[in-house]
């Protein structure tokens, strides 16, 4: 195997880099990232040391970093932006995340006349608040809020509220005292698929059904960020027949996991999909790896089953071309049979890699795709 050398650089978000020109180089230890099923790039952390203004200038500017790994081939192992750091200086630890940040409000209502007596319900309308600085730093996340009868003035007033709590970051802290300990600061990454979630879909223009796959390109698109990549070249054709009208205030990876879910049918036989968002803030979208009734890989299989020893030192990964693949190479929707255990192969689900290099990785042997669940991803 080659050397440990694991490269990782920060950037501003995605969404600032056309004005903010930061660029890093990160000297990290403790690293490790997972790569999951139904998400692709999923979480990593790592840890940073050094002087303490170096610390507090990351703690107070990091969040929504653009953070790229890339393996000892060059290739990109990991992406992902900051997702949540806590700083650790002698026995005080200090966390924040945009886990329950919004900077855009949208609150769901019922108008409510009170010209008249009694007062009257009317339609159910919409009313949205941005914070419009917060969206040029972070990127627009919204949360979706549902109230009950109220006028306009009234709904107004919740939403300005809402967003005036929700925009804020807010630290929190606790104090171990006598266990003082040397300044560090841990970083949280999260796989641009959850970014994803950051925005609701709607589409009422127009119904009937189209291609499940077109379906996927359109969610996509309507990517208020522009951080997820339009490309195409990792979306395979899904001719299943998807409706087009969707007015639920669905979030997106919400949609796209759904559309895996309900994979495709030929000839009686269903095959769910894969999905995730990898390399490049692409998003992959294809039939998942598997078997047919006689236990032989699907000749659609776009990728070789993979074969292991239980007992071999080098923990190699050797496909049926005799090829190895490298750690920093494997993936989730990948088939690994285990020389010396009979049986079906292990349908990769989940990898989590460990630096220096260190494997594991989980699964199922019911590789019949349809049998399996995608992990559903928080906003």
């Amino acid at each position: 195997m080659k050397e440990n050398a694991l490269s990782i650089t920060a950037a501003a978000p995605v969404v600032a880099q056309s004005t903010d020109t930061y660029a890093e180089t990160l000297m990290t230890e403790k690293e490790s990232y997972v790569i999951s099923d139904g998400i692709g790039f999923d979480s990593a952390s790592f840890t940073i040391t050094g002087p303490v203004n170096y610390l507090n200038e990351w703690y107070e500017t990091g969040l929504v970093r653009d953070i790229i790994w890339k393996d000892p081939d060059g290739g990109i192992c990991f992406e992902g932006y900051v997702n949540r750091l806590q700083l650790i200086i002698g026995d005080r630890a200090l966390t924040k995340s945009v886990e329950a940040m919004a900077n855009r409000v949208v609150f769901n209502y019922t108008a409510l006349d009170t010209a008249n007596n009694p007062p009257t319900a009317g339609a159910k309308t919409t009313v949205t608040k941005n914070d419009t600085t917060s969206q040029a730093r972070y990127g627009i996340k919204t949360v979706i809020l549902s109230g009950a009868e109220c006028t306009a003035a009234t709904a107004d007033d919740r939403a300005f509220a809402e967003l005036n709590w929700r925009k804020q970051i807010v630290s929190s802290e606790v104090v171990t005292v006598g266990q003082g300990k040397q300044p560090s600061l841990k970083v949280d990454l999260k796989g641009y698929a959850y970014m994803a979630n950051w925005f609701v879909y709607n589409q009422t223009g127009s119904s009937g059904t189209a291609n499940s796959s077109a379906i996927v390109s359109a969610v996509l698109a309507a990517d208020p960020n522009s951080v997820l990549a339009t490309s195409t070249l990792n979306i395979d054709t899904n001719t299943t027949a998807t409706e087009q009208f969707w007015d639920g205030d669905d979030l997106g990876w919400k949609i796209i996991q759904e559309l895996a879910m309900r994979g495709y049918e030929t000839g009686s036989v269903g095959y769910r999909w894969h999905c995730g968002v990898y390399a490049h803030r692409r998003t992959t979208f294809k039939a998942a790896e598997g078997l047919n009734d006689n236990k032989v890989p699907y000749a659609t299989n776009k990728y070789l089953p993979l074969h292991r020893q239980i007992r071999d030192a080098s923990d190699a990964f050797i496909d049926e071309a005799g090829r190895e693949w490298m750690p920093w190479e494997l993936r989730p929707d990948r088939l690994v049979y285990t020389e010396g255990v009979p049986g079906r192969p292990t349908y990769i689900t989940q990898i989590k890699i460990t630096m220096p290099w260190r494997i594991t990785y989980q699964g199922t042997d019911q590789v019949n795709p349809m049998a399996l669940l995608i992990r559903d991803v928080c906003a």
